[in-house]
């Protein structure tokens, strides 16, 4: 959580500072914000939902190999070590894939917010070039640094904040 607001404060330190440079990146944001909110909506509610799976999975999993290392002597003397192997595998398929779809489902997000913050990016460096003149080149360029910095930040901070989110349907099923 605390990196989370850590990297939350920089993103909007970074948009302030853009903000300020170019005041026409408000007008660029305000859909790339709408576009967030959207694929922030759709990703949490997939992604809690494979994590659960996942959970959900992974507990006969944990039994049958808790259950294998208590009888492993019961296991030898009736002679069910491949059927015991057969399910254990059977059981790490099934987990394995949940957790295959969820790191791809993350991923479908890390994609989707490359492209808004390399949009935003593109609005800057235009805005550099049209502005040309009537700013300070430092300025510029202290944008154009802000921006690029904001991309792996925005990224890591909704995965993150995701992440997050989808960890704490574990918690949900203690109860």
């Amino acid at each position: 959580a605390e990196m989370f607001i850590q990297f939350s404060c920089v993103l909007v330190f970074s948009i302030i500072l853009v903000s300020y440079a170019f005041p026409y990146f408000l007008v660029a944001i305000v859909p790339l914000v709408l576009i967030f909110m959207y694929l922030r909506k759709i990703s949490s509610r997939a992604l809690r939902e494979l994590k659960r799976l996942e959970n959900v999975s992974r507990t006969p999993w944990f039994c049958h190999l808790t259950a294998t290392v208590q009888g492993l002597s019961t296991i030898h003397a009736y002679n069910k070590a491949e059927d015991t192997v057969n399910r254990f595998v059977s059981l790490l398929d099934k987990n394995s894939m949940m957790s295959l779809i969820f790191h791809c489902a993350m991923r479908w997000l890390g994609v989707r917010l490359e492209q808004v913050t390399l949009i935003l990016a593109t609005v800057t460096a235009l805005l550099v070039v049209v502005t040309h003149g009537s700013i300070p080149p430092a300025l510029a360029g202290l944008a154009l640094t802000s921006v690029i910095q904001m991309t792996g930040l925005f990224q890591f901070t909704v995965r993150l904040s995701s992440e997050t989110e989808a960890r704490f349907t574990s918690v949900q099923r203690i109860n």
